[in-house]
């Protein structure tokens, strides 16, 4: 019923969080891949990122399904760095949750949450690695730019 319901009514109520677009962009720009991963289940999730007008900067998908099991479950993050070709060591998991630090760490993953979004406890108090208030924090000079 929820899956139906939420394909019917479309992404109506969902937003980008500020920065969003203009972050995916400039990564985009750069050349640095992205990857979503999602417990929405996958058509939604994809659907979603097409409504939304992202898809240009989306590198891979990733949601739930019947051979995709939900996060803090590594496999989903697993099989995005898989599909971008990279290593735990050159990804950075930014998310919202305590989900989204378990799912990292349990992919030996380093992790950024950002200061608001899904979760009912302070983000600083969630164990990840960096929590950042806005996600244009990602593109600008930091402790988390690496040099070539």
């Amino acid at each position: 019923a929820f899956h139906r319901e939420y394909k019917r009514q479309g992404n109506r109520l969902s937003r980008l969080f500020d920065g969003a677009e203009s972050t995916l962009r400039q990564l985009h720009a750069a050349g640095i891949r992205t990857g979503i991963c999602s417990n929405k289940p996958n058509d939604l999730c994809r659907m979603l990122v097409r409504n939304m007008g992202i898809g240009g900067y989306i590198d891979e998908v990733v949601g739930s399904g019947d051979d995709m099991p939900k996060k803090p479950d590594p496999t989903q993050l697993m099989r995005v760095m898989e599909k971008l070709g990279v290593s735990p060591d050159d990804t950075l998991y930014v998310g919202d949750s305590v989900t989204d630090v378990l799912t990292a760490r349990a992919a030996s993953v380093p992790v950024m949450l950002v200061s608001y979004g899904y979760t009912l406890r302070a983000a600083r108090q969630l164990g990840a690695d960096a929590v950042i208030d806005s996600l244009s924090e990602l593109v600008r000079p930091g402790p988390w730019r690496r040099s070539a």
